[in-house]
């Protein structure tokens, strides 16, 4: 049995389907076939393709457009999703972590203006749900096709070219939408463009567009308290899938150090890493009478190590942080509030000081 310390690491990945792979093998642990050369083009394209495939598509949430549009383009796209949220339930996939904020006005609530320019972001899942739902239900459509044109010219290994589209048919629509290499550019872009009235608020606009990913390594009962954020998105290492008697584990289980059990010689430490071992030699003891990894896990301990990454805007950071760190609601989990004392510089320098 290995005994490691509670990390968390900031995902600094902006090549979208680098992430994407990333996160999708951080469930199965598969990372050692992730791999930064031309041969992992076609692989890459082929395990993002059989996550949609497999309709495992919330790792498409880790990652996200940012773009800007005409007053015009925007008014389509908003009509168009609250017309279906009256007659699909998908819907909700769509709308997650999709934000508008106009340059001239406040965000969503308030119309754009003619001459307005809207700022539009949104998940991949998001953008990919709403153009097959549009191909599924409607007839071609000009705004439709050339945001489906843009985006599989930046994304073709998501969303995949279609025949019926041709580019130049919607040359003029396409000179309502610019999509931004990176939020670095959204980010320069709506400082430029933003209207003085919105200034004194442009950060807290930012923050509800700009997402961060967090790998954190602690245990399953830590993560149990992240994934209640339900505006977030997670990717975590599945005790269904992984079996910790493979050589790739080291034959053995990994369990994380209690943070309140510095004292390797005190009672309470030596009853916990007992308890542990126990667990271990029973979960061995399962697999070895012939139970799958999913029914050995049962008895697993919850100080067992587990990879979870979580995306989210600024916004909901600043709220996590302000639960689990600083403790606003109630007093954190003693190890809760050690990994979130280890991700907050992090996300303060990846904002900017917009999260602190």
């Amino acid at each position: 049995m290995r005994i490691i310390n509670a990390d968390a690491q900031l995902i600094a990945e902006d090549d979208v389907s680098k992430k994407i792979e990333q996160c999708g093998r951080i469930c199965y642990r598969s990372e050692n076939r992730q791999k930064d050369d031309e041969t992992r083009n076609e692989t890459r394209r082929k395990f993002i393709l059989a996550l949609i495939k497999n309709k495992h598509t919330a790792m498409l949430e880790h990652a996200h457009v940012y773009m800007k549009l005409s007053a015009r383009f925007a008014k389509w796209i908003r009509c168009y999703i609250r017309d279906m949220q009256s007659t699909d339930c998908q819907i909700d996939t769509i709308t997650r972590y999709f934000n508008i904020t106009v340059n001239t006005s406040s965000p969503v609530t308030i119309a754009p203006k003619p001459n307005d320019t809207v700022y539009v972001s949104g998940s991949i899942r998001s953008f990919l749900n709403m153009v097959e739902l549009y191909f599924r239900n409607h007839h071609a459509n000009l705004y439709m096709n050339a945001l489906y044109a843009e985006l599989s010219n930046s994304y073709p290994r998501i969303f995949i070219p279609r025949e019926s589209i041709i580019p130049d048919k919607h040359n003029a629509c396409k000179r309502e939408i610019h999509l931004f290499a990176n939020a670095d550019e959204f980010i320069t872009d709506m400082r430029n463009n933003i209207s003085d009235r919105l200034s004194p608020n442009l950060d807290k606009f930012i923050s509800k567009h700009i997402i961060h990913s967090i790998k954190f390594i602690c245990d399953r009962g830590v993560s149990h308290e992240l994934v209640r954020h339900r505006p977030a998105s997670f990717a975590q290492e599945s005790t269904r899938y992984c079996n910790y008697s493979h050589d790739r584990f080291n034959n053995e289980i990994t369990v994380v150090r209690p943070c309140f059990w510095k004292n390797e010689d005190s009672d309470e430490y030596k009853y916990w890493k007992q308890a542990c071992e126990f667990a271990e030699t029973a979960y061995f003891n399962l697999l070895k009478a012939g139970a799958s990894p999913q029914q050995a896990r049962s008895v697993l301990p919850t100080s067992l190590k587990t990879e979870i990454i979580v995306t989210a805007t600024e916004t909901e950071w600043q709220h996590i942080i302000n639960l689990r760190q600083k403790g606003t609601t109630g007093t954190p989990h003693p190890q809760m509030k050690e990994i979130m004392d280890i991700a907050l510089p992090l996300l303060t320098s990846a904002s900017n000081g917009r999260i602190v």
